[in-house]
């Protein structure tokens, strides 16, 4: 991807290919320059998949039906050492559609880290990278015509300053990329922070903070954002409970004449070890952004979607919450989430106000050594509080799949999906089933 956030996307289809793979050859450039010292682990899988769909289009009438192939490739690869921190996780999908309904086109999702220590424990340059597929504009059903990839990339230093034998003094700077496929929504970030780390004991710390954020838009009729927030954060590593808080206040103020905004922020994460098969976990965050949290997903399973507006960069709250249970019973694994997502525009004029509450239940069972079994059920109110007649859409998805060992490197998978979603507006209801099989080469290595 381009380095100028000023530069509008391109027209030239190679052109926009070769825009998608850079941060992704970056962070492969730097952990292969370091290959003579790392022992890289890696996997590759190599697959050919095909769907049939009831309704491409995802509409209330005029169904089409039709046959989608997607020839794909999946990279991971890993390497944790006292220096280098690689960890990447990509797939590349070509997608040709039998209909003329939609133009064939082809997507490469996923995240990477890379974190070089030159000085352990004292300085740390890192690199990461998230390209997440979303929704263009969340209130219209899911299709390619209303999906795009959107690339967000930071680096920088971070640098630990000892303050005694259990404070240290942190000092950290990230300059961030943020691209979009389709829309006009890139830009460019600016981040210093600040932190004095006090440690309470090998597990437990207290974190004051201060951080600075500059956000530049390529859009000219999206405002520029400067945002400073301090906080101060407990963290706790129990033999059974592990607890992240932090607690702060945001002073944010925008171009083009827009308000300023002010707010407490929080971020709250939890997890509670009932038994060594049973876990709690839960999460609430209250920020503002441009961007909502949901974007930070990476590669999607086959039922997953990511609904966000990605059309447009303007300041809102966000407030999210979540509670999850898992557990094991031998070779079966069983989780349920419960969680709650509200978007609040800072702006009168940006008629995008939403809320949605979820229930998302998912299992897998080994069937045999080499044959496994993933079920997901999920059920979502979500509501769009600007649009008229008060819009409310109830969305339930369901999907199996089955993954069989065929050899030692091939596997073969086949799954069934179904979703479906009512709404008050008829316009916006559609139900859809989709069967799929695919076919896997995987190999492993190490460098």
């Amino acid at each position: 991807m381009s380095t100028n956030s000023n530069r509008k996307p391109s027209n030239s289809s190679s052109a926009t290919f070769s825009a998608r793979l850079r941060p992704i050859a970056g962070a492969l450039l730097v952990a292969s320059l370091a290959s003579p010292a790392l022992a890289l682990d890696y996997s590759v899988s190599l697959g050919y998949v095909v769907d049939h769909t009831s309704n491409t289009g995802r509409t209330a009438d005029n169904e089409v039906d039709e046959n989608i192939q997607r020839p794909q490739a999946d990279i991971q690869i890993t390497h944790d050492g006292p220096r280098w921190l690689v960890q990447g996780d990509y797939g590349y999908e070509r997608r040709i559609f039998s209909e003329d309904f939609f133009e064939d086109d082809d997507i490469i999702t996923g995240s990477g880290t890379v974190v070089f220590s030159p000085i352990p424990e004292r300085i740390e340059l890192k690199f990461n990278n998230t390209r997440t597929e979303s929704t263009i504009q969340a209130f219209e059903a899911s299709t390619p015509g209303n999906r795009q990839v959107v690339d967000q990339t930071t680096a920088g230093p971070l640098i630990r300053l000892p303050v005694n034998d259990a404070d240290e003094l942190q000092l950290e700077y990230e300059y961030g990329i943020f691209e979009s496929d389709t829309t006009d929504t890139g830009g460019i970030r600016h981040a210093a922070s600040t932190r004095y780390v006090l440690g309470l004991s090998p597990r437990r710390s207290v974190t004051f903070a201060l951080e600075g954020v500059q956000d530049q838009f390529e859009n000219p009729n999206a405002p520029d954002v400067e945002t400073v927030t301090g906080t101060i954060g407990y963290f706790s590593d129990g033999d059974r409970l592990q607890l992240d808080a932090e607690v702060g206040y945001d002073q944010i103020s925008r171009t083009l004449g827009r308000e300023d905004s002010d707010g407490v922020v929080g971020n709250i994460t939890a997890s509670y070890t009932l038994s060594e098969t049973q876990t709690i976990e839960a999460a609430f965050i209250s920020d503002y952004s441009d961007r909502t949290l949901v974007l930070g997903a990476g590669r999607a399973r086959f039922n997953d979607e990511v609904n966000a507006d990605t059309d447009i960069n303007e300041l809102f709250r966000e407030n999210n919450f979540r509670v999850a249970y898992s557990q094991d019973f031998g070779r079966t694994n069983a989780r349920a989430e419960l969680s709650y997502r509200e978007l609040a525009f800072e702006d009168d004029t940006v008629p995008r106000d939403q809320e949605a509450t979820s229930l998302l239940l998912t299992a897998g069972h080994q069937l045999t050594p080499r044959t496994t079994l993933e079920g997901a059920a999920s059920f979502t109110e979500r509501k769009f509080l600007d649009q008229a007649a008060g819009r409310t859409d109830d969305e339930t998805r369901f999907n199996l799949d089955l993954r069989w060992q065929a050899g030692r490197n091939i596997d073969v998978t086949a799954g069934i999906r179904f979703t479906e979603r009512d709404s008050n507006i008829d316009d916006f209801k559609f139900d859809e089933l989709r069967y799929s099989v695919g076919i896997f080469y995987n190999f492993i290595g190490t460098n």
